[in-house]
This record gives C-alpha cells, structure tokens and sequence, in this order.
C-alpha cells in the first residue's frame, strides 16, 4: 500500500489573491503584511519576537466575511496551479488525485491515486514523481520567509504533525525519496501504557481509527474551546465550535499557545497514549539540480513555449515598476476629471456640498483602485506578450478580445476594493446602484486611458529583452527559481517488523518453578537416600572389620 503523501506550498498565502482584500496593491506591505503576521505569527530575518507587525486586531469575520477556515482555503496556492507533472506506478495523475487537507502548514493536499494503490516493484519507476511550480512571483514574507514545498509521507489513517514530520525540498532541485516501511507493535496494559485497537474513540474524528496526532489535535481543540471559545483552522470540531476570530486570535489562541505547547504532555498525555499498532515510513534523501541546461533548449525544438513566455513575463513585470509609478501619477492628478466625465456620462447629479465631506477619503480609494488597476492589468499583459512577439500578431490591441476579457478579470480582482469605493459613494448620497455605475464607468474610463501605453510599454520591454537575451537561459533561470522535481518510492518492499513481547509469562514461571522445585527435591531425596546408604553401609564395613580383628 503506497502511503499518504501530503504537499505544502511554504508560501501560505497567494499574493495576487490575498493582496486585493488587504488594503490592494499599493498598500499591502504598509497594512496587508501586518494583518498577516498578526494571524499567523513567525519570527524570521524580517521580523523579530517583538515585531511592530504583530498585534491586536478587532472583529469577528475575515476579509471577504470569511472565516478563519475559508480565509485560507480562498487565498492559498491550487494545486492545478502548482501541478506541472504527475506520473504514479508508470500512469498519468492529475489536480484531480489531490484533496486539500487543513494541517498546522496551511492548506495542504494529500495525494490518492483512483487505482493501483498496491506496489509490486521498488524504485522510482515505480513511485510517485511530480513537478511542482512553487510560484515564486506569488510569495510574500508572512508567515514564512523560505522558499519550496514541505512533503509529508505517512499512513493513510493519520493525521500528521507536518511541521514535525514534513521534509523541505527547495526550487531548482531533483528530491529523491526512498521508503522502507516500519510496523511497531506494542503491548497494552498491563505490561505497557498503549492504546489497543478499537478500546478507544475518538470524540470528533468519527469512524476513524485513533492514532496519537489525531488524539493531540481534540485534546487541542478541546483546550482552546475552554480557554478561548474557539478553535483554529487545522484542529477537528464539530459545526458549533466556531473558528478563532481576529479579535480571538490575536487576543487569546496566539498568546496562549506557547503556553500549550509547552505543557501539553501535562493536558493531554493521560488521555494520549500511543497506539499499540502503529506504522511508520523510514526516509532516505538525496538531492540533484533541476533542470539541466538541455531542457529549456528541448521546449525550442519540441515548440513548448509555455516557460519561455512566463519567464519574459517575469522580466517584463520587473522592468515596469517605473512605467507603472509614472502612470499612476499620471491618473491619480486626473482623477477629479474620471469623477466628473463618468457623473455626465450617467447623468448623475454633481453632489459637490456633500463630496467635499469625503473628498480626501474618495481621492485615497480611488488612488488605490488606479494603481491596483494598472498593476494588474500589466501582469495580464506581461504573461501573454511573448506569443505576440513570435506570432507577430496583435491580440492584445484595445477593443479585441483580450482586452474584454482583461477589464472582466480586473473588475472581480478587484471587487473589494470597488465593495468599500461604493460604500463612500453611498454617504456622498448617492443611491447604491448610481455608486456601482459611477465606479464601473470610472474603471472603464481609466482601463481605456491606460491600456495603449501599458500594451506599449510592455511590448518595448519584452522586444528588448527577447532581440538580446538568450530565451533559454532566462526559461532556465526562471524554471530554477520556480520548480522543484520530487520522486518517492520504495526501496524495498520488505517490512521492517518490531513487535515487543512478555519478558515473562505465566506458562514460564510455572515450568521455571516446577524445574527447579524437581530438581530441589529430586536432588535431596537422592541425597537422602545415599546417606542412609552411605551410613548403613560404613556401619555394616566397620562392624565387620571389629569381628575380624575379635576373631585373629
């Protein structure tokens, strides 16, 4: 049986997904990053025990009114996103043989393959291998500041400790994993503290068989439903103990959970004994570079461009941070003219007593949903625009297609940030639905003023870049700093057994016993015997010698 493999992406939350409901682009790391590392905690090169970043924070829902659950599930990396290959026992798998599982690394995905979950030889031919794409551009420094994937292998019936457990494998590496699989079988009471098979039920993990790291998280929900009201995002429960919310998290779960931590053999080992039978994977790593230089020379020939065209992109968006910053002066210094041209377009009234109320608030939001605007809209351009270069075709021109459907994805990337631009409408005394068209004509208004010269812009810098780099070498660059390769198999199919018995058992005390009682008594009635024979008959010699000497 093939065990449990469960990947993390380090990276916990997606920067393009997570950024939009923090405040947008151009205020995340001012606002974003500190509600990040206030939820989710980690002292690294960018922060310090007693980091500013980390604080308090107030309510009851999430962004978006999610939970603490949904928050991550929604933000987090795809595995249809991560997956660049998956072969299994020599058959092709897919995002559809993951399932997302909530661990203490975030939102992780196990993998189960549909069939042939028996192996029959060792090897990695016969393994799991995958590619992954650990979308490097995504990354942002909360909680963590590596870089790779953390994988798990474990038994199926279990639910592992990742951060215990888990081994790191970085970009631009082949990881090679041999198992040899372990069974341990111990004794329950009295001769040991274990946990028998089917002796105990667990309170939340219903129908499912007790393992210890399962036992642990109840025994951690359980605690922190006492002491704090709620639970976190990895831990079971049922549908009426609710998530820690902001305010709960920052205020009580973080604080108190060092102090869990540290005692929890104390709150949780009585009733957290180990399981007599237990099975366990032995690891043996090795490590190789990925890709080699023949690779991206390969896609040349094979006419894959896909990587090509993601690591133009790459350079693209780097070199457009000026253009970007310019262009954003640029609509931010006209932006009372997009208010007024949109209200005429509409034929909405001109509320100038009540916009100067919230004239600075209004300037603010809207400098905020132009540069988020103009930020994504070249990362739409930037990925796409080497195939313009080789095709020689221009479907990124204004009023095609492609601009259509860019405006669209702009519009839902950026609905929390029009949610609250409309909410300031609405106390300028418009109605909600005059606010909505107000802010949607706006968006099209500046999507229209914007989009030749960032098309422009972005086709100079990719056509620069691709007349005197060696394509190659940048796919190759980028495929190192993004993809990692991992192989797991079995090295043997042998099991390791390790089973513990009775020192002594009752059937042995009592041969014991009765050996050595015969023998005791065996070897004294001899003794015994030969005595009396032995003075019997030195009586008879000593007596006969006496007659002899009578006789002479």
């Amino acid at each position: 049986m093939f065990p449990k493999v469960t990947v993390c992406n380090i990276n916990m939350f997606k920067f393009d997904d997570v950024t939009p409901l923090l405040g947008g682009y151009a205020l995340f790391y001012e606002t974003g990053l500190q509600y990040l590392r206030s939820i989710m905690p980690e002292v690294g090169i960018t922060s310090t025990i007693n980091d500013s970043y980390s604080s308090e924070l107030d309510g009851e829902t999430y962004p978006d009114n999610t939970n603490l659950q949904e928050f991550i599930r929604y933000n987090s990396h795809k595995m249809k996103d991560m997956l660049e290959m998956c072969i299994f026992n020599g058959v092709e798998c897919g995002p559809d043989n993951f399932t997302m599982e909530f661990t203490n690394y975030g939102a992780c995905y196990v993998f189960k393959p549909t069939s042939m979950t028996s192996i029959k030889n060792a090897g990695q031919r016969y393994g799991l291998s995958m590619i992954l794409n650990v979308e490097h551009v995504q990354y942002i420094t909360a909680p963590r500041e590596n870089v790779g994937f953390r994988i798990a292998i474990d038994c199926y019936h279990d639910s592992p400790n990742i951060e215990a457990s888990g081994v790191d494998v970085g970009t631009g590496v082949r990881a090679s994993i041999g198992l040899r699989k372990q069974s341990l079988t111990m004794l329950p009471a009295p001769h040991g503290q274990c946990i028998a098979e089917g002796t105990k039920q667990l309170q939340y993990y219903k129908n499912a068989s007790y393992t210890q790291s399962r036992c642990y998280l109840e025994c951690q929900t359980n605690y922190f439903m006492n002491a704090c009201g709620c639970r976190t995002f990895y831990t079971p429960g049922n549908s009426d103990q609710p998530f820690c919310s902001p305010a709960n998290l920052t205020k009580c779960y973080i604080p108190k959970y060092n102090e869990f931590i540290t005692h929890r053999e104390e709150y949780c080992t009585p009733t957290c004994e180990e399981a007599c039978r237990a099975e366990s994977y032995l690891k043996s790593n090795s490590y190789s570079g990925f890709p080699s230089i023949g690779v991206p020379q390969t896609f040349h020939v094979t006419h894959n461009f896909k990587y090509y065209a993601l690591a133009l992109g790459f350079t693209v968006k780097q070199r457009m941070e000026h253009t970007k910053s310019k262009m954003c002066e640029d609509v931010v210094s006209q932006i009372e003219v997009f208010a007024y041209n949109a209200m005429i377009q509409l034929n909405l009234p001109i509320l100038q007593s009540n916009y100067e109320k919230y004239e600075k608030q209004c300037y603010h939001q809207f400098s905020i949903l132009s540069y988020d605007l103009i930020f994504f809209t070249t990362n739409e351009l930037s990925d796409i625009i080497l195939y313009e270069l080789m095709d020689k075709s221009h479907f990124t021109e204004v009023n095609l297609e492609f601009y259509n459907q860019t405006f669209e994805k702009a519009k839902e990337d950026l609905r929390s940030q029009t949610g609250v631009m409309v909410t300031t409408l609405v106390k300028v005394n418009y109605t909600y639905e005059e606010a909505n068209m107000l802010l949607y004509t706006m968006l099209q208004n500046i999507y229209e003023y914007i989009y030749s010269d960032l098309r422009d812009a972005c086709v100079e810098e990719a056509t620069a870049t691709y007349m005197t780099t060696d394509l190659a070498h940048l796919a190759r660059d980028y495929m190192k700093d993004n993809l990692a390769r991992v192989d797991i198999y079995f090295e043997t199919l042998n099991v390791e057994e390790i089973k513990e018995q009775k020192a002594y058992e009752f059937y042995s005390v009592v041969c014991d016993l009765g050996g050595a009682l015969g023998l005791f008594f065996g070897a004294s009635l001899v003794a015994f015997v030969e005595a009396i024979d032995f003075w019997i008959i030195r009586g008879c010699f000593c007596r006969k010698n006496e007659k002899t000497d009578l006789s002479k």
